[in-house]
């Protein structure tokens, strides 16, 4: 990517390099974290795995196969970073590394972090945008809003940056220029330009390097004005100008051409505040178009509002709107009575002035408010009426706060509630209508914005009622976190409501549905395992917070006691009887990952896939074993499983004794699960012996002339394939025969090696094989 940039951006980047060492073993970055370097190898190795898809078809769909990929001295790692910075990418974060990135000996080498390599192709501008499209095929030159989200996207990742943080003068040089360039960006923003506009005004400041000649200026309409070409100063002088020249008057007959001219004989001007525009007594020889609006006259607006209003009615001696004869005065009437009702709802919600400003602006230059005059003015209101940007903004606001309260979500980073924002869905309930009720799926989480709600909960035992009132900035619904959560693995529908929801008063209220928390979960689910609270103390569903098998079966003993049965098949209802079935499966899992000893980790991956991808409702009558997870967990999850199950086998097998660790992870690639039912040959004596078996469960005999020996879960069989395999043996031809007969005793649960993949393993790290192979330690069963 970097093969054809001219000297002067290759010299631009190596100004921030910074040499480094690491020491043998030690990680440069590790998976699940941002790829927030880029490395310049000067001497040693570096190792990390990866992944590739073969086009051979198995049983399970597309083979993957890992391989392990090493860069030495004059290697570049961290190359996406450059796709990630430049004017074409779509990409928002930093990419997140899917393996750990570690030293096989000691490095040497230059650094460059993303931040610093964000500000080196901010200070190079177009040359570096026109070099990157130019010389990539595939790339085409970003469209104006393509440039615009990136400018964008670039001012958001400064947002956790401070000047004083940034040691080397240069770069506090360069990140005042981008801070300036982000108050220019605001400036437009707050007064609701358009996006093409917009975007040329910053292709022109970028370009001509505005910012840095003019770096203590305040960016105002003088600012822009003198620093803009005609064209742009034009555009943006009727932008803001000719929808309030055509509210005068005296020039709504004047044709559109006439209010160009106008503008092209505006001259923008300051003032400050307290500052006398003009006295009385004074000539008044200019006409004044008020762009910036502000604080105090939005706050004293409503008041202004009512009095016009009571003014009105007494000069046409009446008390309601209706009773206005004139049309077009009863119409202006009802505009101001519903821009009096929006700044109280922002008022009310507590906007801060720049998102306030947004909104007003937005709703006043495209006359949604004339447009949408017999509309209510709530939650839903402004998220249809309202751009993306802005209506995120909105839904942060309302919404961020109160889901940091929500004990489940204390320890999530911060962007993770902006993606939730980005789901959340605005409701208007009636008054006295039910949310849900007892006994019905709860599948929403839900943000009261306005009114009251009334949770009503039966206690059986003791026939008490718990009444609860949820107002303005509580939640309701934290169940379903618990149900979409990792380690709660009560599949299938949402959770059952152990309550009446219902609404005071009329409720304006964000939901999170349950299936767009399941999408987030998914899409998220790094982050959200990292940082989901499972041993929160405060939720009504505690009991769901315990993943325990016994905690299932006393759940399932009190649902069989509850209806007077004894097993599953005398449940009657179909729709509970599949509920149980679920359960019933998940206590099945449970048990097997805890008696094979996964930790804590794997086992929250393993029920996290099974959950979300529903596999437990799919494969509800699959018997759980080792064939079961190899055939639904996706490849890295399966590999470390097997890897968990078989590496200590393998470590006790004397001939592989000396192999180096890797070598263990790549005969774990070519292991396939088994299973032998009670009393079947596996071999028989006399017939060749096929592979290595290495035993997860259940019992074998071992049988030949002279002993029986039994083996049990750990221990393996067949190494004698091994030695056949090895090409410091080299016995040709088929595989050796089994000296004895070899009979499942119980029902097994094994991985097994087989002679042809054995054979490949080989010859496919032969050398490895070779020098660590052990053939004094020969012998069978």
């Amino acid at each position: 990517m970097l093969k054809n940039k001219l000297d002067t951006t290759l010299k631009s980047i190596c100004q921030y390099l910074k040499p480094v060492t690491y020491a043998e073993n030690s990680y440069i970055t590790e998976a699940g974290k941002p790829m927030d370097l880029m490395l310049f190898i000067l001497d040693g190795v570096i190792t990390w795995t990866s992944n590739t898809t073969s086009d051979a078809v198995t049983t399970a769909g597309s083979s993957i196969v890992t391989n392990l990929s090493h860069l030495e001295k004059g290697g570049l790692y961290g190359e996406e970073l450059l796709s990630w910075v430049s004017p074409s990418s779509s990409l928002s974060t930093l990419p997140i590394l899917a393996q750990d990135v570690k030293c096989q000996e000691k490095v040497e080498a230059f650094v460059i972090n993303a931040v610093q390599l964000k500000i080196a192709v901010s200070e190079l501008g177009m040359l570096w945008k026109n070099y990157y499209t130019s010389n990539n095929s595939q790339l085409s030159l970003p469209s104006d809003q393509t440039y615009l989200q990136i400018q964008k996207e670039t001012y958001g990742q400064l947002e956790g940056t401070r000047l004083e943080e940034i040691e080397d003068e240069g770069s506090r040089q360069k990140f005042k220029i981008m801070m300036k360039e982000k108050d220019i960006h605001e400036w437009l923003s707050r007064n609701g330009i358009h996006e093409d506009l917009k975007t040329k005004v910053m292709r022109h400041i970028n370009l001509k390097n505005i910012a840095v000649q003019n770096m203590d200026a305040d960016v105002d309409l003088k600012y822009l004005n003198t620093h803009l070409p005609f064209d742009i100063t034009i555009s943006l002088k009727k932008h803001l100008c000719i929808s309030t020249l055509k509210q005068v008057s005296m020039l709504q007959s004047m044709p559109e051409d006439m209010f160009t001219y106008i503008c092209y004989r505006l001259e923008p001007v300051i003032y400050t505040q307290n500052s006398n525009v003009v006295q009385a007594g004074e000539s008044l020889d200019f006409m004044l178009i008020i762009t910036g609006e502000q604080l105090e006259e939005l706050a004293h607006r409503r008041d202004k509002m009512d009095q016009i209003l009571n003014e009105t009615y007494v000069k046409y001696g009446t008390t309601k709107l209706e009773e206005i004869e004139d049309e077009e005065l009863r119409q202006k009437v009802k505009v101001m009575i519903k821009e009096k009702d929006i700044l109280e709802w922002v008022s009310r919600n507590v906007l801060d002035v720049d998102l306030k400003t947004q909104i007003m602006m937005h709703l006043k230059l495209n006359n949604i408010i004339e447009k949408s005059i017999d509309a209510d003015v709530n939650v839903e209101y402004f998220k249809s009426h309202l751009p993306f940007d802005i209506a995120t903004s909105l839904t942060k606001h309302l919404c961020i706060s109160v889901l940091k309260k929500v004990p489940m979500l204390q320890s999530m980073p911060e962007d993770m509630f902006t993606y939730i924002c980005y789901r959340l869905e605005p409701v208007i309930y009636a008054e006295s209508s039910n949310i849900v009720r007892a006994g019905e799926p709860f599948d929403l989480m839900l943000i009261i914005i306005e009114g009251t709600i009334i949770c009503t909960d039966q206690v059986i035992r003791n026939t008490r009622t718990i009444t609860k009132y949820l107002n303005k900035g509580d939640f309701c619904g934290e169940e379903l976190l618990s149900w979409a959560s990792p380690n709660i693995l009560f599949s299938g529908a949402a959770p059952i409501s152990t309550r009446d929801v219902k609404c005071q008063t009329k409720v304006e209220a964000f939901i999170l549905k349950a299936s767009k928390l399941r999408s987030l979960v998914s899409e998220y689910s790094f982050k959200w395992i990292s940082n989901f609270n499972n041993n929160c103390d405060n939720s009504e569903q505690s009991e769901e917070l315990v993943l325990q098998p016994d905690k299932i079966e006393q759940i399932l003993n009190e649902t069989y006691k509850k209806l007077g049965i004894t097993k599953l098949e005398e449940i009657e209802d179909e729709g509970l009887r599949k509920k149980v079935k679920i359960m019933m499966k998940e206590k099945d899992i449970l048990e097997w990952v805890s008696r094979n000893g996964l930790d804590e980790d794997l086992k929250t991956q393993i029920m996290m896939h099974l959950k979300l991808n529903n596999i437990i409702e799919k494969s509800i009558d699959a018997d759980v074993n080792v064939e079961y997870f190899k055939s639904h967990l996706p490849f890295d999850i399966a590999i470390s499983l097997t890897k968990h199950l078989c590496i200590s086998v393998l470590k006790k097998v004397p001939m592989l004794q000396s192999m180096p660790e890797d070598m263990f992870t790549y005969i774990c690639y070519k292991l396939e699960p088994m299973i032998y039912t009670e009393n079947s040959n596996i071999v028989r004596a006399g017939e060749s012996l096929e592979y290595v078996l290495i035993i997860i469960q259940g019992t074998i005999i071992f049988t030949d002339m002279m002993t029986s020996k039994y083996l049990n879960k750990g221990d393996f069989c067949g190494e004698e394939l091994l030695s056949w395999a090895s090409p410091n043996i080299m016995f040709l031809g088929p595989a050796p025969l089994s000296t004895g007969e070899v009979k499942s005793q119980t029902k097994v649960e094994a991985f097994v090696l087989k002679a042809d993949k054995l054979r490949s393993l080989v010859s496919e790290y032969s050398s490895k094989w070779i020098s660590n192979f052990n053939n004094s330690a020969v012998g069978g069963v």
